[in-house]
């Protein structure tokens, strides 16, 4: 009955409006009526607390998504996915240090590490340098192992992260930018996607083996670092420790984040030749029951270009510490909501609207990159799949709780002119207020994999509210520091922004000279010689609007080359030799350009017009 009245009020809207306003109006008036983000939020982290891939909490949080999408009237499944990620469970914990004085250290166990049988006493061994793992490791034999170049006595936060909301002075300039690679706001890799995984992927089996040798040393535990300043522990890789998910994967020992303060006593005391000794505990469980490994997934039909997507998605899992309350509870609040309050609107779309809350996020992009797999193209290869030329757009919510500002329109200058219009409403008269639309790239979340296809997909631009220094998988990523009307806020932004994607007559513009394997058909030739030892070799210049990634390069015998068609006139380039810039060697030093807009070192390209 509450849904059939909220229809009735949208139907009333003022003849006045225009069909956007009007739609922006009815999901407002349906919000008031009933806003549920703080019941979604509060039930996924105090009901599920950490939901780390692959674990029975996981799987239970997306049961009951799918369970609530149910009493709303919006079909959902549990799609499954072919990573085997194990589930892992932490009972009780403990490390207090028992000589020369008793004091309890603050520390977590790191995920898919070992437990202990009870509490075990052990003698503490410092290694001091990474080298060491390769050595004779006979001395840690019953003894806990310090990782002592993870103690960082500098250990502190950086200043700019602190300021909780983004200035309208900062977003104006942000938004004056041409260059997508400015790092103004937000935060991003620049790398591409394929190096991540690749990193990713050696760095385990890298891990892998070293932390077998420290096992199979009969080290009783181990003690890192943690990555954040004094009284914070960030539980996640912390710059050294790989996580070892997958089925199959080697149990490394028990391990440990240890706060920097503490661990920093440790350090000193067996520096310093006192007999130093702790107790360690860690009371685990390691299960594989791959029907937790699931994205949900839920369709909102269109009622026109049905088969068309707008997908709207956050990941569902989160890190073992704290409750994973704004990484990234909050962002799949938000999208819950979203789509609710567009059900609830019976607002017409002609575009199909998606909700995708990835399963395994953290550590890998597990969830998305296997719906990518299926049902976009090949990351290595570039064949593309069904839905490549289906999905119109993709919406991903992944920088902690912050309102939402506006968006990152990931170098993309036609979407950049399709989001101002659309956000024009949620513009302030001085300023940007929260319609800012900036050229920069964002990555570090499941969007950049559609991205890396091509796919128009984007990250929210969103207030810091502290999120890196102070949040972001440590013990404070809690609900007690989320602002519930940020998050409604958002709700409605996205919920509406997903409206206006869904409705346009066509499908956001693509960029213009992307591809995931080189291009070698056009008729503008650039070569670089030489650079044979190099993994990864980019194009890029004011044709691609210096996407870093976007134009891949082919290795021939002496250097790298693609080929390109451009229109007539005069192009400034350079190239990427494994994330860094090069300069064309070809190109005598004092005939570099500048583009006035940050670029140097630059070779001009002179494009005739060609008669047919």
């Amino acid at each position: 009955m509450r849904f059939r009245l909220l229809v009735l009020l949208a139907l009333a809207a003022p003849a006045s409006l225009t069909g956007q306003e009007a739609n922006l109006e009815a999901l407002r008036r349906a919000q008031s009526e009933e806003s549920l983000v703080a019941d979604h939020l509060t039930a996924l982290a105090y009901r599920f607390g950490p939901r780390l891939a692959g674990t029975r909490s996981y799987g239970a949080s997306a049961e009951w998504v799918v369970g609530r999408l149910a009493e709303w009237g919006v079909d959902a499944d549990l799609s499954s996915i072919e990573a085997p990620l194990r589930g892992w469970e932490i009972g009780s914990h403990s490390l207090a240090w028992t000589s020369p004085r008793r004091q309890r250290l603050h520390a977590h166990p790191v995920p898919h590490t070992g437990g202990t049988d009870g509490p075990v006493m052990a003698d503490v061994v410092v290694l001091e340098r990474p080298e060491d793992l390769a050595g004779d490791l006979a001395d840690l034999d019953g003894n806990v192992v310090v990782l002592g170049w993870t103690y960082r006595p500098d250990a502190s936060l950086p200043i700019q992260s602190r300021t909780p909301r983004l200035s309208d002075d900062l977003l104006l300039r942000a938004e004056a930018s041409p260059d997508p690679n400015d790092l103004m706001i937000g935060y991003h890799a620049r790398r591409s996607t394929l190096d991540a995984i690749d990193r990713w992927q050696a760095r385990r089996a890298a891990q892998g083996t070293l932390t077998s040798r420290l096992a199979d040393a009969g080290a009783v535990a181990v003690l890192v670092g943690s990555s954040r300043a004094p009284g914070l522990l960030q539980v996640d890789n912390n710059g050294w420790l790989e996580y070892q998910p997958f089925r199959g994967d080697p149990v490394p020992p028990p391990t440990f984040i240890v706060d920097q303060a503490d661990l920093g006593e440790l350090v000193r005391s067996v520096r310093d030749g006192v007999e130093t000794r702790v107790s360690v505990e860690s009371s685990v469980v390691s299960y594989f029951e791959p029907e937790h490994n699931v994205n949900v997934l839920a369709d909102l039909p269109g009622v026109g270009a049905s088969d068309e997507v707008v997908i709207i998605g956050a990941h569902l899992d989160s890190h073992a510490s704290g409750s994973g309350a704004a990484d990234n509870a909050s962002g799949v609040s938000v999208m819950m909501e979203a789509i609710r309050l567009i059900q609830a609107s019976g607002i017409d779309h002609d575009r199909t609207i998606r909700l995708a809350l990835w399963a395994g996020e953290e550590g890998g992009f597990f969830g998305s990159r296997d719906y990518v797999s299926e049902r976009v193209g090949d990351l290595r290869s570039g064949i593309t799949g069904a839905e490549h030329e289906r999905i119109s757009a993709v919406l991903n919510l992944d920088n902690g709780a912050g309102r939402i500002r506006g968006v990152f329109a990931q170098g993309n200058p036609g979407a950049a002119d399709a989001f101002r219009e659309i956000l024009t409403p949620f513009r302030a008269e001085s300023g940007p207020g929260d319609g800012a639309v900036v050229l920069q790239n964002a990555n570090q979340s499941d969007h950049e994999v559609f991205d890396a296809l091509g796919i128009p997909a984007f990250q929210f631009v969103q207030d810091p509210m502290g999120y890196l220094p102070f949040v972001h998988h440590t013990q404070l990523d809690v609900p007690d520091l989320i602002r519930i009307p940020d998050l409604e806020h958002g709700a409605v932004l996205v919920a509406y922004t997903a409206l206006a994607l869904a409705n346009r007559p066509d499908r956001l513009p693509r960029r213009p000279y992307h591809s995931v394997v080189p291009v070698l058909e056009g008729a503008e030739e650039f070569r670089l010689e030489g650079h044979t030892d190099a993994q990864r070799v980019y194009l890029i210049g004011d044709f691609n609007n210096w996407a870093m990634f976007d134009t891949p390069m082919q290795r021939e015998s002496g250097g790298w080359v693609a080929r390109i068609d451009l229109p007539a006139g005069r192009h400034l380039y350079k190239f990427i030799v494994d994330g860094s810039w090069t300069n064309d060697p070809s190109t005598p030093e004092d005939a570099l350009e500048r583009d006035g807009e940050g670029h140097g070192g630059l070779t001009a390209r002179i494009v005739p017009e060609r008669r047919d």
